[in-house]
């Protein structure tokens, strides 16, 4: 791991973990309205 090799600093890994979640939160996002205009229909 980067951050055990000391090539990363642990708030670079937090900024990073902190996009990923955004990210994950944007695709559920995305699927819900998907999903709820397929019903609508």
């Amino acid at each position: 791991m980067m951050l055990a090799s000391g090539q990363t600093t642990a708030r670079e890994m937090a900024d990073v973990q902190d996009e990923l979640l955004y990210a994950q939160n944007s695709l559920t996002a995305a699927q819900i309205d998907h999903t709820l205009s397929r019903l609508q229909c």
